[in-house]
């Protein structure tokens, strides 16, 4: 592994001493060693697949040849032929700066093997895109453990610390007669970075940060958000997914969001109900979304049971090199939030709290014809209570406040008067609706939010489902029936709080 002293080290020599040969870059020699670790290769394995140095049976295995045989001090010669086999064995749809950045490396080690100066090639290599060939490789050896393994957050970590030293760009020299400052210094030029292999330059300056994939979700009303990969950049937001990207002054985090409807329902979520926050708190919303090909989105809608994706961005201070103690959020008005870690494990869902079993209640409705006194019995069987936080109520969503809870209650009413009463009053049945079925909640009492009314007639039973909005901090909750003495049922509760609130 490279040590911080070894990165500051390569740093001092390229800008103070460019006449240091490549067999001593022991820099190049661990961030090659990186490199095969981003491709999913160990030095066993290498070794197995070939018999010549310089001669693996693909890409992969090339690159990491090539940091074993610098690791392991062989000759210049054994190096160059590793450097070429990388060159040789590139991917014909590999980017530019790729080949530019393994050019250098095959160019200073031909230089070395012959005794040439290889100092323009070692100072092209250090100027190279770090980044984003740390991304390529990610990408192109296809090895997910090995992209969040230290080694490879280990050479993009090199990379930042060697633009942040002011080695950003190749110095060519003109002539062995460098001009000079009054002072006697040598002086330099900078220009673009690029290749003179290719000639195609490229901007400098620009990252990107491979930032792995936490594969955490969270439910928000029936949706589950699964935080897919994610990257930093500090790409203007038109290049960002552009194989020609421009630098900007801002920087970016972009999280691919997938979402899958757990029902059968049309729901949306424009980019504003994103918010992405750091380790401090300090919340973001996202800026828009985006398809995978760089067009803009209005929203992540759904129709029916269904898959959909989209990548959210982030406005960043800085360039981001870790989601370690990161988090998103996905937030509608004053509602409950959902929250995903992008690091660790996923949080756990938002507890339904079950209310135990009561028993049966009877409840009076009293009805009055002919000057004759008619009662009907109604029999309140309590069949389940919960308390939670999103429900389903008439095909609508539903979704707790912050402070508040949903208490849901399924009841079957049953007919139970008397035969006599129904003959003597020609009682065709008796309509049960909200009033039949309110609740006490420490004090104070209130008729259900959402209930539909049934026609019970003698003999028949009918099941209601009613939704109360109840407050978070809730100790106890009656059942009432038709008169305040009637209660059918009663509970102790202590209900949990959730984050966000």
């Amino acid at each position: 592994m490279i040590e911080a002293t070894t990165t500051k080290d390569l740093a001092t020599m390229t800008s103070t001493n460019p006449q240091r040969t490549l067999p001593r870059l022991t820099a190049l020699a661990g961030a090659i060693a990186l490199t095969a670790s981003a491709c999913g290769a160990g030095t066993s394995e290498i070794a197995a697949e070939t018999d010549v140095v310089g001669v693996a049976g693909d890409f992969c295995g090339a690159v990491g040849e090539l940091g074993e045989s610098i690791e392991n001090g062989e000759s210049a010669n054994d190096q160059s032929l590793a450097a070429a086999a990388v060159t040789e064995l590139m991917p014909a749809d590999a980017p530019d700066f790729a080949q530019s950045y393994f050019s250098s490396i095959a160019d200073a080690a031909r230089s070395n093997a012959s005794g040439s100066d290889a100092s323009s090639a070692e100072q092209a290599w250090a100027s190279g895109q770090h980044l984003q060939v740390a991304s390529f490789l990610g990408a192109e050896c296809a090895d997910t453990e090995a992209a969040s393994a230290a080694s490879f957050q280990g050479m993009i970590a090199m990379g930042m610390e060697l633009q942040a030293s002011g080695v950003d760009a190749y110095q060519p020299q003109a002539d062995s007669a460098a001009p000079t400052t009054e002072s006697g210094s040598t002086a330099t030029t900078s220009t673009d970075q690029g290749s003179e292999t290719t000639g195609q330059p490229s901007a400098p300056g620009i990252n990107r940060v491979e930032l792995g994939e936490s594969g955490n979700s969270a439910v928000y009303n029936s949706t589950e958000f699964v935080a897919g990969p994610a990257f930093a950049t500090n790409a203007t937001r038109e290049t960002i997914f552009e194989s020609a990207q421009e630098q900007s002054t801002t920087n970016w985090v972009v999280i691919e969001l997938l979402g899958e409807t757990l029902a059968n329902i049309s729901t949306s979520y424009p980019s504003g109900l994103f918010f992405l926050i750091d380790p401090d708190g300090r919340t973001v919303s996202a800026s828009g979304l985006s398809d995978r090909f760089g067009e803009s989105m209005y929203d992540l809608g759904f129709t029916g049971r269904e898959n959909q994706s989209a990548f959210a961005l982030f406005e960043t201070p800085e360039l981001v090199s870790t989601l370690e103690g990161w988090q998103l959020q996905v937030l509608v008005g004053d509602e409950i939030p959902a929250f995903i870690p992008l690091s660790g494990a996923s949080a756990p869902p938002l507890e339904t709290v079950t209310l135990g079993p009561v028993d049966g209640g009877t409840t009076i409705g009293e009805h009055y014809y002919t000057n004759v006194d008619c009662v009907t019995n109604l029999e309140i069987d309590v069949a389940s209570a919960k308390v939670a936080v999103e429900i389903t109520v008439d095909d609508n969503l539903l979704r707790s406040r912050v402070g508040e809870r949903f208490l849901v209650i399924e009841a079957d009413i049953s007919n139970v008067t008397d035969e006599t009463v129904h003959e003597l009053c020609d009682e065709i049945g008796i309509n049960f609706d909200r009033s039949g079925l309110r609740i006490n909640v420490d004090g104070r009492k209130s008729s259900a939010d959402r209930m539909g009314s049934v026609t019970v007639n003698p003999g028949e039973t009918q099941t209601v489902i009613a939704a109360y909005t109840i407050p978070r901090d809730a100790d106890e909750i009656s059942v009432l029936g038709f008169i305040d003495d009637d209660v059918i049922a009663t509970w102790q509760v202590d209900l949990p709080i959730f984050p966000g609130e």
